[in-house]
């Protein structure tokens, strides 16, 4: 799937990501009901604010390249013990569980990391012998 900025993948990352029911609504456009409400869909691809929200519930780690694109990457827990385990992580390259991206924006790299590592733990919590028929 190729997904981009735009709210097919917002829809996505606040259905599938954070687990919020995601409806169509006459005066908002697309709304998301969380743990705390219903409230208008966040912009999740294009709003670091909203897209801190996914890095925060996911444990991003986000990395600035040179050439101004950026690099999101989701180990397979929430965050690191320490920079020593990141670094030891990535040089191991154990990315089965992981989910990485390189985008323009930080959001956008946020959202297709955890799109990815999201699919990627699905797959793997799936008995042996549906994952087989998917390969």
């Amino acid at each position: 799937m190729n997904l981009k900025v735009g709210r097919e993948l917002d829809i996505i990352i606040a259905r599938d990501v954070l687990g919020h029911a995601v409806e169509k609504n006459k005066k908002f456009g697309f709304v998301e009901t969380t743990p705390k409400g219903t409230r208008p869909m966040k912009k999740y691809s294009k709003d670091i604010e909203a897209a801190w929200e996914v890095a925060l519930h996911l444990g991003v780690t986000l990395l600035p390249i040179q050439d101004g694109t950026w690099f999101a990457l989701i180990g397979p827990d929430v965050g690191w013990e320490s920079p020593a385990q990141f670094y030891k992580y990535m040089q191991d390259a154990e990315f089965m569980k992981a989910g990485a991206a390189v985008a323009d924006s930080a959001p956008l790299a946020i959202c297709l990391a955890a799109y990815r590592a999201t699919q990627r733990r699905q797959l793997e919590e799936q008995p042996q012998s549906e994952t087989d028929t998917l390969n």
